[in-house]
């Protein structure tokens, strides 16, 4: 009766008939519960078996969850993932979430195709929701009945590109309470809770609520980061000047490479990597050899949220005030004395937390199946050890439109800088020194915005400007500490064989480019 009452349901909110061939029973069956997207159900012949190993809860979630994939066409079984929405379509109407979740995450693929940051089913859906709630859902299940019906050949890559595109275009709304704490944020990094709620004015339960969204909906990230540059990792900025993308692939495949930046026009594209301090001679010899290729080191950065509704008329105003006020340079961060060396499981704690943002003892205790007390322990070690600490960083999702600028400026400039963007956008700015030179980052604009901030930079920088261009892809890093190149005897990194094939590869796509 409650998969027929949930059928129905589903079939009204989507107003499309199903897709399949509806299981005429439901039957309680003994059997475990394994993880995979149909974890606790069996299909066969007479109709769809429901494990009674599962509680009053998750037999509700795990029949609503079925019913719904109804709707889904049989071609999108070829790409298991589509399940994802499947399984987002029952967390939004299921109580227990924590635990939902929990066997989500649990039960959900991940996957990685070139160009594109891995892809997390469970965060991409839970973004989702909290941008668009059910609505989002449903124009995503009928993207994928639209698809089924059109396209020759349905694959991962196909599914991944439908639900980036959809993501792209939606719109996040902050409530009055999210926009005053993402202005102590923008101002304070380092705030605590309970600072926000002394600041805001606002109840205990509020800021919590409103920090939980604001960082499902991936706007920021935090309270607890993770600094590796104490763990040794530098980061670096590669600056691929060619319209091929052979380049980009083979970045896309090298396990250091925190995030690509691609451009509207294609040319250039930026890399993020966060590489072992220790390899970096050898990385520089490597792109040494290519001429299209540029490396940089980052050397300092700032980064603000703007909240405020700034009107097109006034950008230019905001702007100057602040371009002609000759800031003094603040010091650049103290370089680390030494680096931390992590156990293996540390970093296994250290991966969890910059993957989730989860800083729960109890939560990670689960997630990697340590004893709680450990857990608690190594949380104490490696925040006195500053490779964890409290700090909020903006991720620019939903905060605008992406552009990418480079500037030539003097590094004693960049303070000037970067406060005239903040008046305007969301502005993630580094300084970089290397092959190229000069301040790098991107600017989240309102799109009302961004044709103004656009005339304005140009005005009032001229030709220092190198780059402004829109960004088809800067979403929030998917990147994971890749441990298996970890040796946890000596607790470093040993990528040699890393480099050596990035160096073959970067030859082959040199040869295929000239081609």
């Amino acid at each position: 009766m409650f998969f027929k009452e949930e059928l129905e349901k589903a079939g009204k909110l989507l107003d499309l008939p199903v897709a399949r061939r509806t299981p005429r029973k439901i039957i309680a069956k003994d059997f475990p519960v394994e993880h995979g997207y149909y974890s606790g159900v069996r299909y066969t012949e007479n109709g769809v078996e429901v494990s009674r190993k599962l509680n009053g809860e998750l037999v509700s979630f795990t029949l609503r969850r079925e019913a719904y994939r109804q709707f889904i066409p049989y071609r999108w079984d070829q790409v298991p993932q589509y399940s994802d929405v499947v399984w987002a379509y029952a967390y939004y109407y299921g109580t227990c979430k924590d635990m939902i979740e929990r066997w989500w995450m649990e039960s959900s693929m991940p996957a990685s195709i070139p160009l594109f940051p891995p892809y997390h089913g469970v965060n991409i859906m839970k973004s989702l929701i909290a941008a668009g709630g059910i609505d989002a859902i449903v124009s995503c299940t009928k993207l994928l009945r639209r698809f089924a019906e059109i396209l020759p050949t349905l694959d991962f890559k196909v599914y991944y590109e439908i639900l980036s595109n959809f993501q792209s275009h939606l719109t996040y709304s902050l409530s009055r309470s999210e926009e005053k704490i993402l202005n102590l944020i923008s101002r304070h990094h380092d705030i605590r809770v309970k600072e926000i709620i002394k600041k805001s004015g606002l109840s205990k339960s509020t800021v919590y609520r409103c920090i939980d969204k604001l960082k499902t909906m991936n706007i920021i990230t935090g309270f607890l980061n993770v600094n590796f540059r104490k763990i040794g990792l530098i980061s670096l900025l590669l600056t691929v000047e060619d319209h091929s993308t052979n380049y980009i692939k083979v970045f896309a495949e090298f396990p250091f490479t925190y995030r690509i930046f691609q451009l509207a026009s294609a040319n250039p594209a930026f890399v993020s990597i966060l590489l072992p301090y220790e390899y970096t001679q050898k990385l520089q010899a490597i792109i040494g050899k290519y001429e299209k290729l540029k490396l940089s080191t980052i050397v300092r950065q700032s980064y603000n949220i703007l909240t405020e509704n700034v009107k097109p008329e006034h950008v230019l105003l905001r702007m100057s005030e602040r371009y002609y006020s000759h800031l003094p340079l603040v010091p650049r961060p103290k370089l680390e004395d030494s680096y931390y060396k992590p156990s293996l499981n540390e970093l296994r704690l250290i991966n969890v937390i910059h993957t989730t943002g989860d800083s729960s003892p109890l939560r990670l205790s689960e997630r990697l199946g340590i004893g709680y007390w450990t857990v608690r322990s190594m949380l104490r070690k490696l925040q006195h050890e500053n490779v964890l600490y409290n700090v909020v960083f903006p991720t620019g999702i939903a905060l605008g439109d992406p552009s990418v600028i480079l500037i030539h400026e003097r590094e004693e400039n960049f303070n000037n800088i970067a406060t005239t963007f903040s008046t305007v956008s969301t502005a993630l700015l580094t300084y970089i020194r290397g092959q190229i030179d000069g301040i790098w980052g991107i600017l989240y604009t309102k799109p009302r915005l961004t044709r103004a901030v656009i005339k304005a930079s140009r005005l009032l920088l001229k030709d220092k400007i190198r780059i402004l261009q829109p960004v088809i892809s800067a979403e929030s890093s998917s990147w994971q500490v890749p441990l298996n190149l970890y040796d946890g005897r000596s607790k470093t990194f040993i990528i040699d064989r890393e480099l050596e094939k990035l160096d073959a590869s970067l030859e082959e796509a040199t040869i295929s480019s000239a081609s």
